[in-house]
């Protein structure tokens, strides 16, 4: 069952939450001044190419879909500045951090909080996405968004049900990778929604809706990915796995991003 957080923990909550809430804010500000001055990398040219000049790019790896039409969005609204095409990443950053604060401090302990700071926001190859017009960082506050729901809710309300496996499907629609959530997401609701089928019509016409919207997006994604293979497109840029991830570590402890 679901329990409240009375006012007078939330009180105490905030010595803890106020250290990590300004180093969250100082990394914010580094993303936005990245999102800001950096010039455009490569595969963000390509994915601009994608709506500005209807490049053939739209069949390849390099188009993450929900990027792309963002990039499109902020492109009519806001103009073609860096930092306009890049919005929908840098809020992507405020999403994750805003649910770190909710559930890392003061609920996992000062040792898990720190790992988990570290792991998420002082990687700077994962840290750099969130300045770049690209899926990645956009698929990254999704999950965050996804698996905020799924911890509010504690497993039992179908309403959040159908906002977790949203998020998920939006990580997808950013990101590829996100497959792999959105199909244990998918598993994990339906045994849960089996084992309470004591829900009334309407709590039960959301669950499938939410498990429609899932499975949907899930077949639409396989059928994607098998047809990016097709054409040659989901190749890891190296000889073997071993050079690919060997290149990834380097890239991770070194910076930067694509």
């Amino acid at each position: 069952m679901h329990t409240r957080v009375s006012r007078t923990e939330r009180s105490h909550s905030w010595p803890v939450l106020v250290p990590w809430g300004s180093a969250l804010l100082l990394l914010f500000c580094y993303v936005a001044y990245r999102a800001c001055t950096l010039s455009f990398t490569h595969d963000e040219s390509l994915s601009y190419t994608i709506f500005a000049s209807h490049s053939g790019w739209i069949t390849s790896a390099n188009h993450h879909p929900l990027n792309t039409w963002l990039m499109e969005l902020w492109s009519r609204l806001f103009g073609d500045s860096e930092f306009s095409l890049r919005l929908h990443s840098v809020a992507a950053f405020a999403v994750a951090a805003g649910v770190f604060l909710r559930y890392g401090p003061g609920r996992l302990g000062t040792f898990a909080s720190l790992v988990g700071f570290a792991l998420l926001f002082l990687n700077p190859f994962a840290l750099e996405f969130f300045s770049l017009a690209r899926g990645y960082g956009l698929a990254m506050g999704f999950i965050a968004a996804s698996l905020h729901f799924l911890l509010w809710s504690e497993y039992t309300a179908p309403i959040r049900w159908l906002a977790a496996i949203s998020m998920a499907a939006l990580a997808v629609s950013a990101n590829l990778a996100a497959i792999n959530l959105l199909a244990a997401i998918l598993i994990v609701a339906g045994v849960e929604m089996a084992l309470t089928a004591r829900a009334s019509r309407r709590d039960l016409w959301i669950c499938l809706g939410a498990l429609g919207l899932g499975f949907t997006v899930l077949l639409i994604a396989i059928r994607w990915i098998l047809y990016l293979g097709s054409l040659g497109q989901l190749g890891s840029g190296a000889a073997s796995i071993r050079e690919a991830v060997l290149g990834l570590t380097a890239a991770s402890v070194g910076g930067g991003g694509a």
